[in-house]
C-alpha cells in the first residue's frame, strides 16, 4: 500500500522541502497628493507555500491513495497549516499522514522553517508588484516627455504658422488679396491654425488638427 510507502518515507527522511509561491495579481498604480498608491485586485492565486516532496512517489496510486506528478503530499503555509495534497479515500488514512507531519518534531520543523516569521512575505507578489510601479513610472515619464515635445512643437508651429501669415498680409494688397480666392482662403486657413495652437488643451489641438486633415 502507497500509505505505508509515505509513511516510512517520514520516518526514514525520504523527502525534501521545497519552497513554492505564486502570484496572479493585478497592481494599478496612480498619483494622488504626490504619492505612488497601488490598487491591487487578487484573482485568488497568490500564495507562499513550503511542499513536503517525495519524488519517488511522484503519479503513484493504488486504490486508496493517489500522489501528483510532482510528488508533491503537504504543504503549509502560515494561514492553512499543514495541507495534505494527495488524493485519499479514507479520511482516517489522510488524518494519520497528517498527524505522522505534526507530530514528528524533526519533519514540522524543517517544514515551517522558512515561514515561520511574522514579517515572511511572498516575495514574486512584491517583486510583480514593483515591477508594476516601474512601468507606471516609465510610461509616466514618457507622457511627460511627449507633452514637453509636443509644447516645443506647438510653439515652433506657431511661430512659423504667424510668420507665413504676416508676410501674406503686408506682401500682397486689398485688391490683390480680393482678386486671389486662393490666397484669401490660405491666409483664413492659417489664422484659424493659430487660434487652435494658441488654444491651452493639447488632446484638444490634436483632434481639432486631425479633423482639418482628414
Amino acid at each position: 500500500m502507497l500509505v505505508n510507502k509515505i509513511l516510512k518515507n517520514l520516518e526514514n527522511g525520504n523527502y525534501r522541502i521545497a519552497y513554492s509561491e505564486q502570484c496572479d495579481c493585478e497592481f494599478y498604480w496612480r498619483v494622488e497628493n504626490g504619492e505612488f498608491l497601488c490598487d491591487t485586485v487578487y484573482n485568488g492565486g497568490c500564495y507562499h507555500e513550503n511542499l513536503l516532496i517525495m519524488d519517488d512517489m511522484a503519479g503513484e496510486f493504488d486504490e486508496i491513495v493517489g500522489v501528483g506528478y510532482k510528488g508533491v503530499i503537504a504543504s503549509f503555509d502560515s494561514y492553512y497549516g499543514v495541507s495534505l495534497q494527495i488524493l485519499c479515500s479514507e479520511p482516517d488514512i489522510a488524518k494519520k499522514i497528517q498527524r505522522y507531519i505534526i507530530n514528528d518534531a524533526e519533519i514540522f520543523r524543517d517544514f515551517i522553517a522558512s515561514l515561520n516569521y511574522p514579517d515572511k512575505r511572498n516575495e514574486l507578489h512584491e517583486k510583480r508588484k514593483y515591477k508594476a510601479l516601474g512601468k507606471f513610472s516609465f510610461w509616466k515619464e514618457i507622457k511627460m516627455k511627449r507633452k514637453r515635445i509636443l509644447s516645443i512643437m506647438w510653439d515652433e508651429l506657431l511661430e512659423k504658422v504667424i510668420v507665413i501669415k504676416d508676410f501674406l498680409l503686408k506682401e500682397f494688397n486689398e485688391v490683390e488679396k480680393e482678386e486671389e480666392e486662393d490666397l484669401m482662403e490660405y491666409i483664413i486657413a492659417l489664422s484659424y491654425i493659430e487660434d487652435i495652437l494658441n488654444y491651452k488643451d493639447g488632446e484638444k489641438k490634436w483632434k481639432i488638427l486631425l479633423c482639418m486633415i482628414y
